[in-house]
Formats: C-alpha cells, structure tokens, sequence
C-alpha cells in the first residue's frame, strides 16, 4: 500500500484487485481531503443603495361615528404568492476508479495484397475510457536486458515500453503488463477532395495483380467500465452588483380645482325632545385583512429648488420627501427635517414608526459643499449609523451628491438614522 503527497492511499500492483473496497478507500480518502480543505468562500457583492420612501400623508380629522351599517359581502380571496426560488442543486458526486483495460483481440493472418477497393463509410468512433491514475510512462527501451541495465531498480508506478509492451517496477523486478497498444481503430472518413494538380504525362499500364483473401479479423477486447464522474469544482467568486439606474423623472402634479362657495348657515331650530334609546344592533363579523398585496407603481412628488444650498436648510416632509437643489454649492450647510413650519416630524410619526427622505444637492468645482450638520425638529443628531460604517467629510466637486436618511422613531423625540451619500455625475 502506498500514498500520494496528499495523503491519499492506493494499491501496490502486488496487491490481489478488489474494485469495491479500492473505491470505498478513494472515497474515504476524497472525503477526508475536502473536509479539512474547503474552497475559499465567494467575495460578497457591494450593496445597493436603499431606495426612497414615500411621504406619510397628514392624519385627516375623525369624522362622527355613523349608524351601525349592515354586514358586507365577503371580499374575494386574494392573488397566491410569486413561488420561492428553486434550492441550489447539490455538489457532484467523486469520481470513480477507471475499469480495467479490455484484452487485445488476436491479430488475424494477413491475406495478399489484392487490388484496392473503394474505401468503405467511416465506423462510428467508440467512446473514449477515462485516463489511467497511478502509473508513469518514463520512456523507452530496444528489450529488458537494456532497461534492467540503465535502471536496475525503480519506484513504484514508473513504467518503460518494450516493443509495444509495458514494463512496470512492481517492488521487486520489471514486470510485463502486456501491450500498451490497442487495436487498431477503424478507417477514418474519407477527406475533403484537394484542387486538381496539372495532369502528368501517362505512363504505362502494369499488369494487374490478383486478389489477395481477405484476411479474418480479430476480435474486438471488451470495453472497460467507465468510472463516475469527477467532484465538481468550487464555486467561483460572486461578481460585484451593477450601478443602480437613474430615477425617472416625477410627473408633473395637476392643478388643483376651485373650492366652490360656501353656503349660508341656516338658523338652529329648537331642540326635540330626546327620543328613547333603541336597542343595539348586532356587531357584524369582522372583515378580512388583505396582505402581501401587490404594487403596481408609486408616483412622488420632489420639491426641486432651483437655488444652491447654504446656511440651513429645512426639509419639510409635508411638501415632499425628496428634495432636489439644482444650483451648485460650495459651501457646508445644515440640513433640518421637519413637517413644516408649524408642524414637529415628532408629532408624525408614532414609536415603531420611521420614514425616508433624500436630499439631492448639486455641488461646484469646491468638495466642501455636503450637509455638515443634520438636525430633526431643530435637535442635532450626532450618532447617524452611515453606509460602511464612515460618514462623509466633504461632498463630490461637480456633480449630484445624493443623501439618504431613514429615521426610526424608538420613542418620543428620540431616532435612530440610518444615513448614506451617493454620487451621480
């Protein structure tokens, strides 16, 4: 019993052959090689940048309660879900040991040469058997006495031809394995006709021989079994993630309708007397929550500015989420999210609640212009969590820095902000 450099063990060729306990050690012996040296895992592909988040609409006023209506109709079920993706297909299985070499086939008598006949359609080529492991063809020799001459030992697996036959170094002498050449194949196609050479002169005519016999072919040593197929490779490192692609431009928002007059009030009547209280209805069943709907598309409205950013700017989400500054700036600035004027973002959003707005500020020749200071409701927020983990320090000279901020409210007046800036030039 031998072994390789990597541990692996393999048969002498003094060993008696047993196929079920060889493979049974190569696959011990593959197993134990892969588990102790996995293939490096793949690199992680850049994260895209997060979307923006629609504007949470103003909570209208609660309306009176009406009477208790009658049940409604059932809604109709739901649209199924897209189906997962399909799992990963499981790794290959090892490759299995090469099946013997089948016995060369008896050469048949050799008939006299006849006239040629016409060369008959090409056989169909057998498949080809897997390549040998284990022995080492080193070279040549005229007959034993030469090769036991210039090696009178060897290692074992190294092997020298004789005459068509295979010396192998067994342990203890050069051993005969038997030919190392197999049958011949059958006769290849005919090839394509070359252009016509100029004609030569003609010359005279042989007499013609006769026809040699054919003589019996030899028959054909049986094929070896082919050997399962090798463990696939590992996988190859993920590619990084391509460029987001630019937003479409936002529609433009129609004109909003005339409010119609208001009438006159008419004068209070007297008060009725109060009538007896009825008895109260029964509570209809409640009706079903619909989820996992489906979106077609969402339509936002952006504030563009057509101005450079300076001094600070207050970002009111009841006019729009996504702010756009179209003039470029070189200077730092404040950035302050907020309702309005007279509206607190805190009283908004409700704990567990967050929201996202982008700011687009269109910068000059200069790198300083970037929003320096973010504030909510007026109150600096000094622990942004930023895209990898590093906040920017300038902006980009010439072109459109794009920050986004997803604010999560975790209770009254206190946010966690989850920031990133963005480059578009």
């Amino acid at each position: 019993m031998g072994s390789t450099s990597k541990g692996f063990s393999f048969p002498a060729y003094s060993d008696p052959p047993d196929i079920p306990a060889d493979i049974q050690l190569l696959a011990q012996n593959v197993d134990t090689y892969l588990t102790a040296n996995p293939g490096p895992q793949g690199t992680t592909g850049t994260q895209g940048v997060q979307g923006v988040q629609g504007t949470r609409g103003l909570q209208g006023t609660t309306g009176t309660q009406g009477a208790v209506g009658s049940q409604g109709t059932t809604g109709s079920q739901g649209t199924t879900g897209a189906q997962g993706t399909q799992g990963t297909t499981g790794t290959q299985g090892t490759q299995g040991l090469q099946g013997t070499t089948g016995s060369q086939g008896t050469t048949g008598t050799q008939g006299t040469t006849g006239t040629q006949g016409t060369t008959g359609t090409q056989g169909t080529t057998g498949v080809q058997g897997i390549a040998g492991t284990g022995v080492s063809i080193l070279g040549t020799y005229a007959n034993l006495g030469a090769l036991q001459t210039a090696h009178p030992t060897g290692t074992l697996g190294d092997a020298y031809t004789i005459s068509g036959n295979l010396y192998v170094w067994t342990g203890a002498e050069w051993t005969n394995v038997g030919p190392i050449q197999g049958s011949q194949g059958t006769t290849g196609s005919q090839g394509t006709t070359g252009a016509q050479g100029t004609t030569g002169t003609t010359g005279t005519q042989g007499a013609t021989g006769t026809q040699g016999a054919t003589g019996t072919q030899g028959t054909n040593g049986t094929t070896g079994a082919q050997g399962t197929t090798g463990a696939q490779g590992t996988t190859g490192t993920t590619g990084t993630q391509g460029a987001t692609g630019t937003q479409g431009t936002t529609g433009t928002t129609g004109t909003q309708g005339t409010t119609g007059a208001q009438g006159t009030t008419g004068s209070q009547g007297s008060t009725g007397t109060q009538g007896t209280t009825g008895t109260q209805g029964t509570t209809g069943t409640q009706g079903t929550i619909q989820t996992n709907s489906a979106v077609i598309g969402l339509i936002e409205t952006a504030n563009v500015v057509a101005a450079a950013t300076s001094s600070t700017i207050n970002m009111d989400v009841t006019t729009s989420s996504v702010w756009y500054y179209t003039t470029g700036s070189t200077s730092a600035f404040t950035l302050n999210v907020r309702g309005n004027s007279g509206t607190t973002l805190n009283s908004l959003l409700s704990t567990g609640q967050s929201i996202t707005v982008a700011f687009l500020n269109t910068t000059g020749a200069s790198t300083a212009s970037y929003p320096s200071t973010f504030q909510i409701d007026g109150s600096t927020q000094g622990s942004i969590k930023w895209l990898n983990g590093t906040a920017p320090t300038v902006g980009n000279a010439s072109s459109i820095d794009s920050y986004i901020y997803t604010i999560l409210k975790t209770a009254s007046a206190t946010y966690t902000v989850f920031g990133s800036q963005t480059k578009y030039a």
